[in-house]
């Protein structure tokens, strides 16, 4: 049964329609990008590990080295992990269905432990693969040596797990108390970390140089955290010893956290706290218009999900954070605007659209509708009333970012009078363009059967082909301006063909779109 409810957990994770008929292409797809962005990391990994082997190796902190290695997988596991594990371990809506049935609760919570585990041991082999490649191409890897590495990275992500599943019980606990704050706190929350992600990945080379610098004293004062110590030793020294401790501490506290939590599985689980009384005082009606009231049904969904709100909305955010951070870097911007044979102009328009790829409101949108469809199917309204009330929303959030950020920019990248105006023109072409591919992704690949939001946000196909659409339209066109096409010439008719795609789609969303929306 374990065997089988994991498989279920894995089932469920890809879209079931794209792996049936002529749409075996499409999960052919996803499975090329997913490998090609796990090698974009592993590079990326490499590159840090291999200028650091050599001089730690020469300084004999091998075990140092690896130790690092190690809580730097850990934490990327940690943190990539501690969202999925409130969403599958505690908020799952299958949760009373598999209650129901004759499996033990501590079966269920296995399951959905083991398939985070996997997913946790596949994120630290993208750190801990590449920095054992380093160290064998420039030191030597023993047999010895390899066969620790292979165990650690089956244990180690008993260790991020258990902390990720403590985490995420105690985020489900306070955001179960925050009440209609609880989407905001989420959001907050899931930004400081993306904060501090980005700034420890801007201080990268810094951080570096300082590992180089007082990697001697730094490993001294890491012994003394005798966890990290063993890790590095079991695969470094190859010691048998410190191999058992390593595994001892990732493994034991899994399964104390399995153990406590399966005391406690069906109060978590079927958790309900009630809203807060709403007290009836007398007063007119207020009614509004269709369009207003459907948008309006569309803002209340996306304020009630944290992981839509952050996952679809994250580019807003860049915009902003974009545009504050060149304004204080501007003087050091300078010399380097200076050199680029680009106007100000474009490469603020090129700037905007990039980042406002990452802005996917509608491509989810249809998805997220899950297994109440059918209750705006029911309702009275023409589905094309409901489909433009999604893609409203989509322009209604990234144009008026894109916009306000535009003169700034201009004003910084050195543009001159009003160019601002071509180039926010531009960018709510292209928003235009972006909101309606990915309405008309997720209708061509709809994933209706989830059990978390986090699918349908984060692993529909039509997420991921309505990024890849949007930035390749972006490619296409610096790709345009490396061919020397005039700049009189490339912004117009990016605006253009942005124009032209919005308009065609629109009009397909309209017709057959509505029709198809009609019969999900």
């Amino acid at each position: 049964m374990l065997w089988k409810l994991t498989a279920l957990r894995f089932r469920g994770a890809f879209d079931r329609q794209a792996i049936r008929g002529r749409k075996k292409a499409m999960a052919v797809l996803t499975v090329v990008l997913l490998i090609y962005l796990a090698v974009c990391i592993c590079g990326l990994m490499y590159l840090m590990f291999s200028s650091l082997c050599l001089p730690f190796s020469q300084l004999g902190l091998d075990w140092f080295y690896f130790g690092l290695a190690g809580l730097i997988a850990f934490s990327l596991a940690f943190v990539c992990s501690i969202f999925s594990a409130q969403s599958q371990l505690y908020e799952a809506r299958d949760n009373e269905l598999l209650l129901a049935l004759p499996i033990a609760p501590g079966v269920i919570l296995a399951s959905r432990m083991l398939y985070l585990w996997l997913m946790d041991f596949l994120g630290i082999l993208l750190v801990l693969l590449p920095a054992a490649a380093a160290y064998g191409l420039q030191v030597g890897l023993t047999a010895l040596q390899a066969a620790c590495l292979a165990l650690v990275c089956l244990a180690l992500p008993g260790l991020s797990l258990a902390c990720a599943a403590l985490a995420g019980y105690g985020t489900a606990a306070l955001t179960s108390r925050l009440g209609r704050f609880k989407s905001l706190f989420t959001m907050l929350l899931s930004v400081a970390f993306l904060g501090v992600y980005f700034y420890f990945y801007s201080q990268m080379q810094r951080l570096l140089a300082a590992l180089l610098t007082n990697a001697q004293a730094l490993a001294d004062s890491a012994r003394r955290v005798f966890p990290l110590f063993h890790l590095g030793q079991a695969i470094a020294g190859g010691s048998l010893t410190s191999l058992a401790v390593t595994l001892a501490v990732c493994l034991i506290p899994l399964l104390l956290t399995w153990a406590l939590l399966s005391r406690s599985f069906v109060r978590i689980a079927t958790r309900r706290r009630g809203a807060p009384k709403v007290h009836y005082r007398a007063g007119s009606l207020r009614t509004s218009s269709l369009s207003r009231a459907l948008l309006g049904r569309e803002l209340r969904r996306l304020a009630a999900s944290p992981v839509y709100m952050m996952n679809s909305g994250i580019g807003v955010i860049l915009l902003l954070v974009m545009t504050v951070a060149a304004s204080v870097k501007r003087d050091a911007l300078a010399p380097l605007l200076s050199l680029l044979p680009v106007s100000g102009a474009a490469l603020a328009a090129l700037a905007l659209c990039g980042i406002s790829s990452t802005i996917l409101f509608t491509a989810p949108s249809v998805s997220l509708e899950g297994k109440t469809l059918w209750l705006l199917q029911s309702l009275p309204v023409e589905p094309r009333e409901i489909l433009r009330a999604k893609l409203l929303l989509h322009l209604m959030l990234s144009v008026p970012a894109a916009v306000v950020c535009a003169p700034i920019l201009c004003r910084i990248f050195g543009a001159s009078g009003a160019q601002w105006l071509t180039v926010a023109l531009v960018c709510a072409a292209y928003n235009w363009y972006t909101a309606a591919l990915g309405l008309v992704m997720n209708l061509l690949f709809p994933k209706l059967d989830w059990i978390s939001e986090t699918v349908a946000v984060k692993q529909g196909v039509s997420v991921l082909l309505s990024m890849l659409g949007s930035m390749v339209l972006v490619a296409l066109a610096v790709g345009c301006w490396a061919l020397g096409v005039p700049e009189t010439i490339l912004l117009p008719g990016f605006t253009a063909v942005c124009l032209l795609a919005a308009l065609a789609m629109t009009r397909w969303l309209d017709t057959r779109g509505a029709a198809r929306f009609a019969v999900l």
